[in-house]
């Protein structure tokens, strides 16, 4: 699904929110709302999934004699279940969609990831793709500059060399790792 569905989606589940808020949780009709609206989270990620989940349209706490206050949390649950769902919507209209969240779901458990998406200009991209004038920068930034550089023009790169010379710059250098990343354009 892209952006534009998932939200006539939920939208539209919303506007379904008054009929439903007059049912109960036995009703085909509400089980059946629910479900499509957890089914969708589901194919969202597990983040959206979850979240759906924790909404709650049952008591928390059974009588064993039978005079269970049903009423209460339904109306609880679709309280929850409609702030749910203006707040994905608001989500979804900000943010925007990705299928690839649901990738991203499956790799946290390996540590964060960071994509970038730009966009620039002929013009953005000329004044990028310049060279870096290390002169300007003392003799140790000047050789983790290098190191970095060789470290990425290398075929079998070591990723703990360039995550190790990344951070040191970031630290000592950040003005030179800056130039380096926005020359990198330019780097082959």
């Amino acid at each position: 699904m892209d952006t534009d569905k998932l939200i006539t989606f939920f939208n539209k589940k919303l506007g379904e929110m008054p009929e439903m808020r007059q049912l109960n949780t036995e009703d085909q009709r509400f089980k059946t709302w629910w479900k499509s609206i957890e089914s969708t989270c589901e194919r969202m990620g597990a983040t959206y999934a979850g979240k759906a989940k924790n909404v709650n349209f049952y008591p928390m706490v059974y009588n064993m004699y039978g005079d269970n206050d049903y009423a209460a949390p339904y109306a609880s649950g679709m309280n929850d279940a409609e702030a749910f769902m203006k707040s994905l919507v608001e989500e979804l209209e900000l943010w925007g969609y990705s299928s690839s969240s649901t990738d991203l779901d499956k790799q946290s458990s390996r540590g964060k990831q960071v994509v970038l998406n730009l966009t620039i200009t002929q013009q953005q991209s000329q004044k990028i793709a310049q060279t870096i004038n290390l002169s300007q920068y003392d003799q140790n930034v000047q050789d983790k500059v290098q190191e970095l550089l060789s470290e990425l023009r290398k075929k079998d790169k070591s990723k703990k060399k360039i995550s190790d010379t990344v951070k040191w710059l970031a630290d000592k250098g950040v003005d030179a790792l800056i130039s380096i990343l926005l020359a990198s354009a330019n780097l082959a």
